[in-house]
This record gives C-alpha cells, structure tokens and sequence, in this order.
C-alpha cells in the first residue's frame, strides 16, 4: 500500500522521532513460524507482511463490528487525502469486504477527495496528476470517487462534485479561498479555519450523495461522532453519523 503525496508524511509525522527496531535474519514469523519477520510490534514480537496484513485486517472488523456504530444499510463517505492513513483505510475497508472474509463489511462505500491546491501552492498540472494518481487507486479498489474542491466550503450554494474519472478541476473560488486564508497571519489559526472548512464540506457532500456516515482516518479532520480504536492497534477510525 503506497501513498499518493510525495512525501508520505501525515500531519505532523516528520517532527515525531521515530525509533527504528532492525529485523535480524533469523527472526521467524510469531503467527505463522515459517516466514521470514518484516514487522516487529511492541518491541518484540515479530510478524511476516501476510500475517501482519491478515491481523490488522481482523481487528479492523472486529473493531467495527464490536462498536455497532456500522449497519449493513449505511452509506458510508470515505474521506482520502491521498496519504498514508487514508489509502490504508481504504485498503483495509476493501480486504473486509472481500467475500471470502467471515463475517465481511456489508456496506455501500463512497471516496471523497478534497482537492486543497489552491492553498498548498500548486500548479494546475500538479493538481490533475495527483487527482489522476488518486483516481486509479480508486478504481483500483473498485471504489466509486468524486472530487470536490476546498472553495466549494465558503460558497454560498450546494457544492459542486464531480466524478474521480472527469479529472475536473475547479479553480474558479481560489483567489477568494486563498484571499480569505491571507488575512490571517498566524499557522495555527489557518489551519484552524482550514479544519473547520474541511469539517463543513464533508458533511455538505455527504448529505449531497445521500451517505449517513464519514470515515477519516485517525490523523484527518475530525468531524463529529464516535472514534473507533482497537486497544492492540494504532489504527484509529473517525465516523461521523448525520441525520437527516
């Protein structure tokens, strides 16, 4: 699983240390005492990748399925930045619903992309190769995406979405997204605003394509709602629920 960024970075992740815990070659799988480790969880117990995928894969469902926020009737919008934790959620969601999975996720999923150019300074062919990277991933995982962009969140009607596969941009609200964002000189409180504007597109498109939930991963935006966490895990699943 691979990010769509350049960087991989989630927020805040490239000022964390990070304690680096080699795998010797000796070191055998603990689950399946036959593969070669290429995971080490809590400092000693290692994992082959297919072992580790199958139990991080596990606990996702189970952590759903034991929290009883999910039904099988929900629509669910997932929201994908294109990084790191977002195309995992995505990833793990797929591997949950594949039939051959006991008791398998049960359902409809929608991908949404926020495209945030505009205010991270990039050009209009560096926004269409990344949408267009993001859109294959999508397809990839036969999911059914559509983009929106952040302006979309400060206008005065109904946002404007449109399918992954169009690859349109609208950059008609950026010069009044990027004016409003200058007049505020302190980081902490762009992206404060920018939180909240994400916050309220997320549910203007939800409530737009008729989904009743909102999955961000653990490091995204968080909306409103439960937080679904699996006590073994890091993995942490943000779920909105609006009613109508």
């Amino acid at each position: 699983m691979c990010s769509v960024n350049d960087d991989g970075y989630e927020d805040g992740e490239q000022f964390m240390p990070k304690t680096e815990i080699a795998v010797t070659e000796a070191a055998i799988c603990k689950k399946c005492a036959n593969n070669k480790g290429n995971v080490i969880l809590r400092g000693k117990d290692v994992y082959c990748k297919v072992c580790f995928l199958a139990s991080s894969t596990h606990k996702f469902r189970a952590t759903l399925g034991k929290s009883k926020i999910v039904r099988p009737t929900d629509s669910i919008l997932i929201a994908h930045s294109g990084k790191a934790g977002s195309t995992a959620l995505l990833h793990l969601i797929k591997a949950g619903m594949h039939e051959s999975v006991h008791k398998r996720l049960i359902f409809k999923t929608t991908v949404l992309h926020i495209d945030e150019g505009a205010v991270n300074g990039e050009t209009l062919e560096e926004r269409k190769s990344r949408i267009n990277a993001i859109c294959e991933q999508t397809q990839n995982l036969e999911f059914q995406g559509y983009i929106t962009s952040l302006d979309q969140s400060i206008s005065e009607s109904e946002p404007n979405i449109h399918t992954m596969e169009s690859l349109e941009i609208c950059s008609h609200g950026d010069k009044m997204l990027t004016d409003l964002l200058n007049t505020l000189s302190n980081y902490t409180t762009k992206q404060e605003l920018l939180h909240k504007l994400r916050q309220r597109l997320f549910v203007l498109v939800a409530k737009k394509l008729g989904c009743n939930k909102v999955f961000v991963d653990g490091s995204a935006v968080v909306i409103h709602g439960d937080c679904c966490k699996s006590k073994s895990s890091a993995l942490r699943v943000r779920i909105s629920t609006f009613i109508s």
